[in-house]
């Protein structure tokens, strides 16, 4: 299988040598690293109303952050709209806290929108409970790659895609998150 789009969020190829992943990953959605396939992956099913979507999902921790990579296929076209929110759109949805965070009414509750087409939404809770985007410079903001299984999304033949997010441990400091801590500890995920 040979993916048929790469997009690389927000930064473009240009940006990519600034990024700081760690030795032997290249985010691009491919999921061919290494240490992915030493990972262990969490394999998911749903079945909604005669319409079904697998998922597997695995996580790393590496020296300079943390890598998300989600492998879905789909029994339906997928679709992309960024008029529409994100959460609208075909995707995944994921939540990050710290261990010990026990309401989704904490400011340390993220929510990030990962979108097929490399797009991504980064939020963070607020105190009144309002999600309110999140972003920094591109020298440690999070970025994600996506290849698309079938072809192109927003096409009938397109049935699947691959994610791979990296956010590093300096953006997650900047957000008042402690990495140190973050790499000691455990993280919830919510995919």
């Amino acid at each position: 299988f040979h993916p048929e789009v790469k997009r690389i969020h927000t930064l473009g190829m240009e940006c990519m040598d600034r990024m700081f992943q760690d030795a032997g990953f290249v985010i691009d959605g491919v999921l061919d690293e290494k240490q992915y396939q030493d990972c262990d992956w969490l394999y998911l099913h749903n079945a909604n109303g005669g319409s079904g979507v697998d998922i597997a999902m695995t996580s790393y921790y590496g020296n300079n952050g943390m890598y998300f990579v989600y492998d879905v296929t789909e029994d339906t076209p997928i679709y992309v709209n960024l008029e529409r929110r994100s959460y609208m759109n075909s995707g995944i949805e994921m939540y990050l806290a710290l261990n010990g965070v026990t309401s989704m009414k904490s400011n340390s509750v993220f929510e990030i929108d990962l979108l097929p087409t490399g797009d991504m939404n980064f939020k963070q809770r607020t105190g009144r409970g309002n999600w309110v985007n999140v972003a920094s410079t591109d020298d440690i903001m999070s970025y994600l790659g996506a290849t698309t299984k079938g072809g192109p999304v927003n096409t009938e033949e397109c049935t699947g895609y691959y994610l791979e997010l990296f956010i590093p441990w300096a953006y997650m400091d900047k957000l008042g998150m402690n990495a140190s801590e973050m790499k000691d500890d455990f993280v919830y995920i919510n995919p």
